[in-house]
């Protein structure tokens, strides 16, 4: 996710915060300062370890993907709570169910662990309480609250994917998204509704399942639209490769005035990254164009899937035009055009 700041790594997953949270820890730090510097701090203490808590959650899906071999990209931290990057989560209903209950059977057994530790060292879990009965009591309850709520059968909630894993044991799993989606949207419009009336906070989290449960339903359009086709199966232009060495004054006297492409440049016979003709036109005529080359921009493999890795990769990418090949040797370039055309041609996207 843009615009997110990385501040730790677990287990090699990146653990970002989103410029957004910033808000929320002013915001806190506003409503408490009336009371003193020590009940601001004691206010942010609980903020971050209720957000430990969250990531604590977040890893369990993370964990149990990477078990199941799908790959996952990093946790981002919004005010409203976490997110799991997991580029390819429903693999099968299986995946999906087994990722999606990670989350809320951790954060029940973080409970009982900060429970039994609070019963031992003299506190009470009875009444249940958020904010009056000590930090460990309520971080336990927290955490109960946290797993039930993030039960609730709404998409992109872990209820909702527990939902559409056991609809489609029974439907095409377009069919089961899309009644997944229903729900989820039917929940989201209800907690705007109500929070209307109760809690401002409730409202953005309404808004967060409304338009989550809408980027699902369309996600599903897309992987439904595209298939089981590949990288490889996509139209392949032959590649203009430079070598990394070569100065931006000798390629742009080479090429000319071509608006619009996008250069391999490789090292050693191996890609190094990519170069558009308009970071060539705007770079410094003596230096290397290994120097002012793209090396972010991936290597597309032929047998990768269209959805989501070319997708994913074309989203991040500063270009157009991607290389594709293996090993490092450039086999042709791809165009995002080309992806676009096959879903305007299915139909599966509105244009």
């Amino acid at each position: 996710m843009r615009h997110a700041l990385q501040v730790a790594k677990v287990r090699g997953i990146p653990i970002r915060v989103h410029w957004s949270f910033g808000l929320l820890v002013i915001l806190v730090v506003m409503v408490q300062v009336g009371s003193g510097t020590v009940a601001a701090m004691g206010a942010v203490l609980w903020l971050v370890l209720l957000f430990a808590s969250v990531v604590f959650h977040e890893l369990a899906h993370c964990l149990v993907a990477r078990r199941r071999g799908i790959d996952v990209r990093d946790i981002v931290l919004l005010p409203i709570g976490g997110a799991s990057e997991i580029p390819d989560l429903a693999r099968t209903p299986e995946d999906e169910l087994h990722i999606a209950v990670a989350g809320p059977l951790s954060s029940l057994v973080l409970a009982v662990i900060l429970g039994a530790v609070s019963v031992v060292t003299g506190g009470r879990l009875w009444p249940p309480t958020l904010t009056a009965g000590g930090l460990l009591v309520d971080l336990a309850w927290v955490n109960v609250v946290l797993a039930g709520f993030n039960l609730l059968p709404a998409l992109p909630m872990d209820g909702g994917r527990v939902l559409r894993s056991v609809l489609t044991r029974f439907r095409p799993e377009p069919r089961a998204t899309a009644i997944a989606v229903r729900v989820g949207q039917a929940f989201g419009f209800a907690m705007v509704l109500f929070g209307v009336f109760v809690d401002l906070w409730l409202v953005l989290i309404g808004l967060f399942v409304l338009f989550g449960a809408r980027s699902e339903g369309r996600a599903a359009l897309v992987h439904s639209a595209l298939g089981n086709r590949r990288v490889g199966d996509l139209p392949m232009t032959r590649p203009v490769i430079l070598p990394a060495w070569m100065p931006v004054g000798d390629a742009v006297g080479s090429l000319g005035n071509l608006p619009g492409l996008t250069v391999v440049v490789v090292h050693q016979g191996s890609y190094l990254g990519l170069l558009t003709s308009e970071r060539l036109a705007t770079a410094a005529h003596d230096v290397a164009i290994g120097s002012v080359a793209d090396r972010g921009a991936p290597l597309l493999d032929p047998t990768a899937p269209l959805f989501p890795a070319a997708l994913d990769a074309f989203g991040r990418a500063r270009s157009r035009s991607l290389a594709v090949g293996t090993d490092g040797r450039v086999s042709g370039m791809v165009a995002a055009g080309d992806v676009e055309a096959i879903l305007h041609r299915t139909a599966a996207v509105p244009g």
